[in-house]
């Protein structure tokens, strides 16, 4: 939480920094509600993408030896 009280998720890495927060100083709208849904499912995805694909990398290297 920023010191104002409005909730904030920071993303960086060496390609990008990302800041996603609320629009505004007042109370969490139902659109703020919509984005970080669209957030939380769009990170799910790529997490079980990522564990897909290390799987399999895994289960290639296994095989290998």
């Amino acid at each position: 939480m920023l010191e104002s009280g409005r909730p904030y998720l920071v993303l960086e890495s060496d390609e990008a920094d990302v800041t996603v927060s609320t629009t505004g100083a007042g109370p969490v709208t139902a659109e703020d509600l919509d984005i970080a849904r669209q957030i939380f499912n769009a990170a799910a995805r790529y997490l079980a993408d990522c564990e897909r694909l290390h799987a399999d990398h895994a289960q290639v290297n296994d095989s290998a030896a």
